[in-house]
């Protein structure tokens, strides 16, 4: 009988022994190292998608505050403010730094060409003088 007991946990022993030792690897498999991680980059927004929307400029013009609003809207509308005058018509893109703005306030019948200087999600730069000799450019600032 002793000799039984013995040889069991023996073999107990022995199978305890030889079992397969089995870690669990789920961590190190999950490591940066080991993952391939998708990056996404956020979308770079296009010239015309970052001119939509509400902006704002002041200027003093010899003493003078100015202030001016303008809002373009995806729908190819515009709606602007100077010194508290409002003028509203349409706009479109003719290339990819230039559109046209066209209301009953602008003479000519093919609208006034602006020249996007500069277009960010903070920062849109006009030049409304883009058919002149001289530019002149507004610096408009998105409104909160």
């Amino acid at each position: 009988m002793k000799k039984t007991i013995i040889t069991l946990t023996a073999v107990a022993f022995l199978f305890v022994g030889c079992s397969t030792n089995e870690v669990d690897n789920s961590a190190e498999e999950q490591s940066p190292e080991n993952v391939e991680q998708e990056v996404t980059e956020p979308e770079e927004l296009t010239t015309a998608e970052l001119v939509l929307g509400d902006w704002e400029y002041t200027y003093d013009m010899e003493g003078t505050v100015i202030e001016m609003s303008l809002t373009l809207n995806e729908d190819g509308t515009y709606a602007q403010t100077t010194a508290g005058q409002a003028s509203e018509g349409t706009w479109e893109f003719i290339d990819d730094e230039h559109i046209v703005v066209k209301s009953k306030n602008i003479i000519s019948k093919d609208g006034q060409k602006w020249q996007i200087v500069k277009a960010t999600t903070d920062e849109l730069h006009i030049d409304w003088n883009a058919n002149g000799d001289e530019a002149k450019v507004l610096e408009f600032t998105r409104k909160m």
